[in-house]
């Protein structure tokens, strides 16, 4: 009987310290789903006493890390939903601007190219943070990018709507977009589908040029 105590306290004592060392290497435990059953290994002490020769016994393994193809999905499928969440919202625009309906198809169809698409977001959220009727508000716009085209979207108070219209359609906006190499195209202020006012834009991707002051193209 002393024996098999014995026996079994040696075994809880080297678990113990597989454990340990398997914690300074850098290994996790994993929950019960997740284990990995190893046959062959460490024996685990039975409610009889010592341990029969091949008792199963529990591996550690080292917990899953997200790879950088894992990111760039996770990136694809929210931007895909943040996309359809827009469609959806600006949906009544469709109906009577068939113009906007074909820049807002033809953003989702075309891919993504990932430089491009960032520096042009980050440049489109400083230029529109500084608008008035957006910059005093909470109202940052929703900015997505693909290969040839930037769409801006975004919900206002009623009251700011028309100042936000001016904002973004002053010339000197305009100038500065052209300059930078975006073609300034189809835009629309509106209630969307939930009644709440929306405003939705299209940037083309361009050579970049030089417009006079208070001229156009």
């Amino acid at each position: 009987m002393n024996v098999g105590r014995a026996t079994a306290t040696v075994c809880v004592i080297m678990l113990a310290a597989a454990l340990f060392v398997s914690t300074r290497l850098g290994w996790v435990g994993t929950s019960a789903s997740e284990a990995t059953i190893d046959r062959s290994t460490v024996p685990v002490v039975s409610s009889g006493g010592a341990s029969p020769r091949g008792a199963p016994l529990v591996s550690i393994r080292r917990r899953d890390v997200p790879t950088p193809q894992d990111r760039r999905d996770l990136a694809a499928d929210l931007r895909a939903a943040e996309l359809a969440r827009i469609s959806d919202e600006v949906a009544p625009f469709f109906g009577y601007n068939p113009a906007l309906k074909s820049l807002h198809d033809h953003l989702r169809a075309e891919g993504r190219d990932e430089a491009w698409a960032s520096r042009s977001k980050t440049m489109l959220a400083r230029e529109y943070a500084g608008m008035p009727g957006i910059k005093d508000t909470d109202h940052a716009p929703q900015i997505h990018c693909g290969v040839t085209l930037c769409e801006v979207s975004g919900s206002l108070d009623f009251p700011e709507r028309g100042t936000v219209m001016r904002s973004v359609q002053a010339p000197d906006v305009s100038e500065r977009m052209w300059a930078r190499g975006y073609h300034p195209m189809n835009q629309m202020f509106g209630p969307g589908r939930d009644g709440r006012q929306v405003f939705i834009g299209y940037y083309r991707r361009e050579a970049p040029i030089t417009v006079p002051a208070g001229g156009r193209r």
